[in-house]
């Protein structure tokens, strides 16, 4: 399969009156589902600020349930970059993990029906801006997005009104950190010996003047190994290898305050491939067949590569009645995976046929010519 994903978005400029007085009607204090957020210069220390409402807020005087992530909780526990292993433990949002028909439901609600491409249930955002593709382009973040985080939030109930129509059920918005105007950086590695992985994430944040700040970013990851192996070529599923770059810079004066982002993802992700399991009688293996649990037969090499690129652009203005806010973003995805679709190989298809009662003789005709049913 060969499609290439083109998406430029551009979010209306949007003037927010600030708050004069507490809310009138008491929703009930959202309480953080994990460790407090870096505050703002007019928050106490502990206090978690959100952009629930497209502006800055303590969590506490939001009247919308919500639960933050921070960068500092993912880092402690060993930086992950994947969605399953970023959102675990957020109250009430479950995560389908399917290749091609990820999902997300809060509490119960998500798409109507689960297909490649349908509409969403629940909203998926970057920056504030809607972000969508993950492998086959499924309802799912990719892997540039889940690095050097400031923080996730997730917002339950409709959102609609700020977000669009594809947040019915919720929100689930991941803000990049931002350079700061101070001299800072991290590294991370990590490595697996078991799957033979190895991990490199390394951040860069420097104050250039008064007014002007850079924070540049790698990720490196080189996996050789894994636990779903393709008999044919060698290579393992679920083996990945490629790389992220990513360039910030930030322009701070008084009221004013830009932000330009752009980065690029390479990476050969893991892939998936279902087990042949035949039970007896089925249409041409009339005595049954099964591969090994963690073997697959395959005609090609298994691939899938996501190729993305981002530039987001965020700046605001603060009035004495409120704050003008622009933001902007463009993202480039390419997609190509390859999948054997009868999931047979003459030599397997051999070993199958040769049980006495199996022809491999279906409904489509003769399986596996090495072209037959292969799709790309």
């Amino acid at each position: 399969m060969l499609r290439k994903l083109l998406l430029a978005s551009a979010m209306p400029i949007m003037f927010t009156l600030a708050a004069g007085a507490a809310n009138a009607q008491a929703a009930g204090p959202a309480k953080a589902a994990l460790a407090a957020a870096s505050p703002s210069a007019d928050a106490t220390l502990g206090e978690v600020v959100v952009t629930a409402r497209k502006r800055e807020e303590r969590l506490n005087d939001v009247p919308i349930a919500a639960s933050v992530a921070t960068g500092v909780d993912l880092q402690l526990r060993g930086t992950p970059m994947d969605t399953q292993a970023v959102l675990s433990g957020i109250a009430g949002l479950n995560f389908n993990a399917s290749t091609a028909l990820s999902e997300f439901t809060i509490r119960g609600s998500g798409p109507a029906l689960s297909s490649t491409g349908g509409e969403a249930g629940v909203g998926l955002y970057r920056n504030g801006m809607f972000a969508e593709g993950g492998l086959f382009f499924a309802h799912n973040f990719n892997r540039v997005d889940f690095f050097d985080i400031q923080q996730v939030e997730v917002l339950r109930g409709t959102q609609g009104a700020l977000y669009g129509r594809d947040a019915v059920g919720g929100s689930v918005n991941i803000l990049s950190a931002r350079p700061t105007f101070s001299n800072s950086g991290y590294v991370n590695i990590d490595y697996g010996a078991t799957v033979q992985k190895g991990d490199v994430q390394v951040v860069v944040n420097q104050q250039l003047s008064e007014h002007l700040a850079v924070r540049v970013g790698g990720n490196y990851i080189d996996q050789s190994k894994g636990f779903l192996k393709d008999a044919t070529s060698g290579k393992y599923f679920d083996e990945e290898h490629g790389g992220i770059g990513r360039g910030q810079l930030r322009y701070q004066n008084g009221d004013l305050d830009l932000n330009l982002l752009a980065e690029r993802q390479e990476d050969r992700a893991p892939s998936n491939s279902q087990r042949v399991v035949d039970p007896p009688g089925t249409l041409g293996f009339a005595s049954g067949y099964s591969n090994p649990q963690f073997v697959r037969y395959v005609s090609n090499p298994p691939l899938n590569l996501i190729n993305e690129t981002n530039i987001i652009f965020n700046g605001s203005y603060k009035f004495p009645i409120g704050t003008l806010s622009v933001n902007s973003s463009y993202r480039d995805q390419y997609n190509r995976a390859t999948n054997d679709a009868d999931l047979f190989t003459p030599a397997s298809l051999a070993i199958a046929t040769a049980i006495p009662g199996n022809t491999g003789v279906g409904a489509t005709g003769p399986l596996d010519t090495n072209v037959n049913l292969f799709v790309r």
